[in-house]
């Protein structure tokens, strides 16, 4: 806290109820005197008056180092705004380029193992030796292994015919 509003604050009651002081003298004299403000000479008036200029001019500087430190509170909040803004925004960016760097690795490993898989079929069509499978528990590495049993059968079935067919 601000220790100059704190002192502003502490002296604000003591003028405030010499104020309140002051008007009651006056309330008094006149009680006396029997009429009320007419007769109360406007000497009496001028303490009042003074505490009361005073207590507006404490009230004004109090309220001017409030909007003070207002402004550097939202001039310090508008900069953090700032700073986050940018840092928000690298971060999306870096977010962005890491997911664009996962779908390449990703999609290049699929591509590596369709490339194996049609490899396969092609070996298979010409009856050469397969290349050993890409592996895995997903739809391509099923498909290979798929594909690796099915030429395990043609050679079987071609080693029989070839035997059966020279007897």
């Amino acid at each position: 806290t601000d220790t100059e509003q704190r002192e502003r604050l502490t002296r604000m009651p003591a003028m405030i109820e010499g104020r309140l002081a002051a008007l009651d003298e006056v309330a008094d004299e006149a009680r006396k005197l029997g009429h009320f403000p007419a007769a109360v000479p406007p000497s009496r008036f001028e303490r009042g008056r003074q505490l009361a200029t005073a207590v507006r001019a404490e009230t004004t500087a109090m309220l001017g180092r409030q909007s003070e430190r207002g402004a550097v509170r939202t001039a310090r909040a508008q900069r953090t705004e700032q700073i986050l803004l940018v840092v928000a925004g690298a971060g999306a960016a870096v977010g962005v380029a890491g997911g664009i760097v996962a779908v390449m690795l990703f999609t290049a490993g699929i591509s590596s193992r369709v490339r194996v898989l049609n490899e396969s079929v092609d070996c298979l069509v010409r009856g050469a030796r397969l290349p050993a499978p890409p592996g895995g528990r997903d739809e391509i590495g099923v498909l290979s292994s798929q594909l690796h049993q099915a030429a395990a059968l043609l050679a079987v079935q071609s080693d029989v015919s070839a035997a059966g067919g020279g007897a």
